[in-house]
């Protein structure tokens, strides 16, 4: 009796191969089938697919398929024979997953995204293809019709839930998430620590960069909320892209700071602010972030870098940076700089300078090598009377009325993804009788479920100028969160034992990726630190000497 043993071995021998590469490129939306070998006992061909290509609607008679799938993603629908008739199933296959389909079925194929794949056929069938009767085409359509509507009503509930209007920047998200996961993981397997290109083709192209932005200044209008979101969304599953889309969101959202926020001799400066971060975001140009410098402990008082002004009215800087997000991808990086031209009084003022990738005097170094979010390339910068070419918002602005609530809500989204990531992991991986494993990840769903509501509160009011409690609640709530990953990814390593003591494993990933939580801005001790000052405002000597007494 012939199974998928024959075409399964075949299947190893030819994908353990270099992949091989298309001959020639088939005309747009079709697919190319190229025959590798054939004998008896089992065919093998492969089919180079392009974006939109389908199959038509078949079988293979008495025998077995099996399909691996080496670059791209397809959709598969099946009709699996059973004991009543058939049953309707319907996959979509990613770069590494095979598909078996036994003697009898039918199916179809549409490629998703461009492909290439290996089918394996046992025996060699004398036609590849066999056309369903009239009778099975018209019950397949049912079925899929009967799945389909099912499934509409289900992701109209969701989407109900979720949101109470459409969302432009969610539903980019939805269509984008699969394919930037598998690429991280792809690029986390290879120890590649850039963000793959087709990712950062993606961010420009599909205007997601410009979401923050308003509408009225060219953007999608996305709120703080959606962002928050959209970022938790991307996080469960690709914890280093959605990092690093928190800095280009993190400096578009400058663009909602409205006039009457700011003095009216800034008013004239933040158009022009807005105006150039803006234009920058809807053409697709990635806005990094370089704030962080060896030494300054994460504290932005602590910057040394210096801006100088020139005769010319541009401003140089000179400094070093550390932990510049995207690397050598991005187009601008977004350095903070004290002015050499301070205000009255000799006091120096921090701001934000936006430099160019290419721009005199700037220096790039790619020592980045991180135990976690390492797709990321952050790289470290040396600027040498570096000009900028813009302003974050207005002088002063970092000082003053300013986004960077985004960028710390932004960043507890991060982490709240990678907790919830990693406890799905854990729930998947965790064996029915681990009565402690069981109880234990009982207790992170409630941490993270509370961080959850405490994250989306915080995010749901944004007034303008953002109060000074407000901006300390949302240290306190990116504190929380980070340190509800770190334990959250920890339980789960532990709970699942050796085979999370790898690389490669998804839970270690989580956890490399949830330890980077605490180090962020603002860093773990100097939160704390700051929540004890509030709660003991007197001065610590003072304490002692009074319970002493």
């Amino acid at each position: 009796m012939h199974g998928p043993s024959a075409a399964l071995r075949l299947n190893r021998q030819f994908t353990d191969t270099q992949h091989p590469e298309p001959q020639e490129a088939a005309p747009v939306g079709t697919y190319e089938r190229v025959p590798i070998h054939r004998e008896d006992a089992v065919e093998v061909v492969r089919v180079n697919w392009q974006s939109g290509g389908d199959s038509p609607f078949h079988g293979h008679g008495d025998s077995a398929a099996l399909c691996r799938v080496l670059s791209g993603r397809l959709e598969e629908e099946r009709f699996i024979p059973s004991a009543d008739g058939y049953t309707y199933e319907r996959s979509t296959l990613k770069t590494g997953d095979c598909m078996y389909l036994p003697p009898g079925s039918f199916h179809r194929i549409r490629a998703l995204e461009a492909a290439i794949t290996i089918h394996s056929y046992s025996p060699a069938p004398d036609d590849a293809r066999e056309t369903p009767s009239d009778d099975v085409l018209h019950e397949f359509e049912a079925a899929r019709e009967a799945v389909r509507s099912a499934e509409e009503r289900t992701s109209r509930v969701l989407k109900f839930r979720r949101r109470a209007v459409e969302s432009p920047l969610l539903e980019c998200i939805d269509n984008h998430l699969a394919a930037w996961a598998q690429r991280e993981t792809e690029a986390n397997a290879g120890g590649q620590l850039t963000m793959p290109a087709a990712t950062l083709n993606d961010m420009r192209a599909s205007g997601i960069l410009a979401a923050p932005v308003p509408r009225e200044l060219g953007g999608w209008g996305s709120t703080l909320a959606e962002c928050v979101e959209a970022i938790r969304q991307v996080s469960q599953q690709a914890p280093a892209t959605a990092l690093a889309l928190v800095m280009p969101f993190g400096n578009a959202a400058t663009t909602r700071i409205p006039e009457e926020a700011v003095l009216s001799g800034c008013r004239a400066s933040l158009n022009q602010g807005k105006a150039w971060i803006a234009e920058q975001a809807r053409l697709g140009r990635i806005l990094a972030v370089a704030n962080s410098e060896p030494g300054a402990g994460g504290d932005l008082a602590n910057t040394r870098t210096t801006a100088e002004r020139g005769l010319d009215g541009f401003y140089r800087l000179s400094g070093r940076k550390s932990f510049a997000t995207f690397g050598r991808d991005a187009d601008y990086f977004l350095c903070a700089a004290r002015r050499t031209d301070g205000q009255p009084g000799g006091r120096t003022v921090i701001d934000g300078f936006f430099i160019a990738r290419d721009a005199a005097g700037l220096e790039i170094d790619d020592r980045w090598n991180p135990v976690g979010m390492r797709p990321t390339a952050s790289v470290g910068l040396t600027l040498e009377q570096t000009p900028a070419e813009a302003i974050l918002g207005y002088p002063g602005c970092l000082e003053g009325t300013n986004a960077r609530h985004w960028s710390t809500l932004l960043f507890a989204a991060v982490f709240l993804g990678v907790g919830q990531g990693a406890l799905q992991e854990g729930v998947r991986n965790t064996p029915g009788n681990a009565v402690w494993g069981r109880a234990e990840l009982a207790e992170c769903s409630l941490s993270l479920d509370a961080a959850l509501g405490y994250l989306q509160s915080a995010a749901a009011h944004e007034p303008w100028p953002y109060p000074s409690e407000s901006q300390a609640r949302t240290r306190k709530v990116k504190t929380f969160v980070a340190r509800v990953a770190v334990e959250t990814a920890t339980k789960v390593a532990m709970i699942s034992g050796g085979r999370a003591y790898t690389p490669q494993h998804p839970v270690f990933r989580y956890l490399c990726d949830a330890l980077a939580g605490p180090l962020l801005r603002p860093p773990l001790p100097q939160a704390m630190d700051s929540i004890i000052q509030q709660l003991f405002p007197e001065p610590v000597e003072h304490n002692a000497q009074r319970a002493a007494v």
